[in-house]
């Protein structure tokens, strides 16, 4: 009987062992709430490299097709991208809009439709893509001496 009062025993601790560990691999992040075991935060990835943490209980009051709308009333072109983000603590949404290889960035407020930011970025990767291929094309040498 004492071998196997030994193995229950090992049994038993190493279930325990087992579960405190899982217990905190799920609450080490700050994703789970240790005390009510609810979601704190979801990660909201809509092509794009950044990764954007928006509160689970967070409602916008417009969605994301009528902020594209409302982009493109402010903006001429075609919409390129669009997501919900938090730009340093705000939530907003990111709307890219392009014409003429030009991208335009525009910030809208998900509670109002509100446009907060409208910024030009003449350097789209099109733009230096071709550019790219000009310098490699030109290697200074002129073949017609």
């Amino acid at each position: 009987m004492g071998i196997e009062k030994t193995i229950l025993v090992v049994f038993i601790v190493g279930l325990i062992a087992a579960a405190l560990i899982g217990v905190t691999a799920l609450t080490s992040g700050n994703n789970l709430s240790a005390n009510t075991g609810t979601l704190k935060h979801i990660e909201v990835k809509e092509n794009s490299d950044k990764e954007d943490i928006i509160p689970t209980d967070f409602t916008a009051k417009i969605t994301l097709e009528q902020a594209k709308e409302i982009a493109l009333k402010n903006v001429a072109g075609t919409i390129k991208d669009g997501a919900l983000e938090d730009e340093n603590g705000n939530i907003v949404y990111n709307i890219d809009v392009l014409k003429d290889n030009t991208e335009t960035e525009v910030k809208i407020d998900p509670n109002n439709g509100n446009v907060l930011k409208i910024e030009k970025d003449t350097n789209t990767d099109d733009k230096k893509d071709n550019k790219d291929d000009t310098n490699e094309n030109d290697s200074g040498d002129d073949e017609s001496d």
